[in-house]
């Protein structure tokens, strides 16, 4: 009886993995957190507007106001591109270097953690 709660509880954690290996802005809202909060992140209309037009094109020009979730979904996308492609290569552009640099530190940081090439 306990091997077929196992497998009912297994066969229900790879059902809410789907969507996030399929989608980035899924993955973005299954793996982030809010930074002030703690509770998860929600993709807004607009930001799954960022991710279908981040997947339907090679490159790609985001422009936002300050606090519209860049920082968070483009290193969640990126995140989701190496995980599923770990030879994937890209360049990160920010209006500054300073806006760069922190999308790629939020990339390391969640990279590190160790859970990404495992979760994808």
């Amino acid at each position: 009886m306990a091997g077929s709660a196992l497998e009912r509880a297994k066969a229900r954690h790879e059902q809410q993995l789907r969507a996030p290996r399929a989608k980035s802005e899924d993955f973005v809202e299954y793996v982030f957190r809010d930074e002030e909060t703690g509770g998860k992140v929600t993709c807004a209309p607009f930001h799954k507007e960022w991710h279908s037009s981040w997947r339907d094109s090679q490159r790609s020009v985001t422009i936002a106001a300050v606090e519209h979730g860049k920082t968070v979904n483009a290193a969640g996308k990126i995140l989701h591109l190496l995980g599923t492609d770990p030879r994937r290569r890209g360049i990160v552009l920010g209006n500054t270097s300073t806006m760069a640099e922190k999308i790629l530190k939020t990339v390391c940081v969640e990279a590190a953690a160790g859970w990404a090439p495992h979760f994808i």
